[in-house]
């Protein structure tokens, strides 16, 4: 199953929103430890800009992980 999504034209979406979840709650959560740690940043306007921030950068590093693709297993393809 995984082969056929791999190979299908699905494959970039797929893996984008994958990629767009993973990312963006890993980033969201370091914002938070942050703002625990530190208590900087923590006014409505700061939230507001750190917010679109948050959603810029896991967009552009979701769109960089799904255009990029592992090379194949050269063991794999023996069998």
């Amino acid at each position: 199953m995984p082969s056929a999504i791999a190979s299908s034209s699905v494959a970039p979406l797929a893996k984008f929103s994958v990629g767009f979840s993973l990312v963006y709650h890993y980033i969201g959560a370091v914002r938070h430890v942050v703002w625990d740690k530190t208590a900087k940043g923590f006014t409505n306007q700061m939230m507001l800009h750190s917010s679109y921030a948050l959603i810029g950068a896991s967009t552009a590093i979701a769109l960089g992980l799904s255009m990029y693709s592992l090379p194949p297993n050269k063991d794999a393809n023996k069998k």
